[in-house]
């Protein structure tokens, strides 16, 4: 299969799949506060507790867990676990470059006018598997286990790998 065949396959996926969680209410059923979850710290343990399911603006930047309900809440950063997850939904630890997209859209991100900065974020996961795909806000990440992530622009509608020019914006991930 040729490099152009594979990208007009990954766009005709991707393009499905946002289709898809458009039109489903996305993990919008689940209520806010603490509930069941687990976090994954940087030695690939799993452990289990309570999440608190935030508005997800804040779900990117912190993950706030308890053992029990009783316990003290535990703050931790991109940096810190690898990643966390409560009912169908997870976040993966990644660090992105900053890039005109990232800093032009409606993002929130402190870039300090540096395009390459990098932010540690906790990644939305859409689709797990051989290659994933991420998201952050309306950005879109692809990313294959053991690769850097790449972000995917979107242009009129339409969604590219990297840029007007055949450049990829790149966002490694921890």
């Amino acid at each position: 299969m040729s490099k152009w065949m594979k990208y007009i396959a990954i766009i005709f996926i991707l393009r499905f799949v946002i289709v898809l969680t458009s039109l489903s209410s996305y993990g919008s059923n689940l209520p806010y506060g603490f509930i069941h979850g687990y976090l994954i710290n940087n030695k690939n343990d799993t452990v289990y507790g309570f999440v608190l399911n935030q508005r997800e603006y804040h779900n990117h930047y912190q993950c706030r867990f308890k053992h029990s309900l009783e316990d003290e809440v535990l703050n931790y950063s991109p940096l810190d676990i690898k990643g966390y997850g409560f009912g169908d939904i997870s976040y993966r630890s990644a660090s992105v470059q900053i890039s005109d997209v990232l800093k032009n859209s409606d993002s929130d991100i402190n870039y300090d006018h540096n395009p390459a900065a990098i932010q540690p974020l906790f990644l939305k996961v859409l689709l797990n598997g051989k290659i994933s795909l991420l998201s952050y806000k309306d950005n879109l990440f692809v990313h294959k286990s053991g690769h850097e992530a790449y972000l995917l622009l979107r242009n009129d509608n339409k969604i590219v790998l990297g840029d007007d020019s055949g450049n990829l914006e790149k966002a490694k991930t921890n």
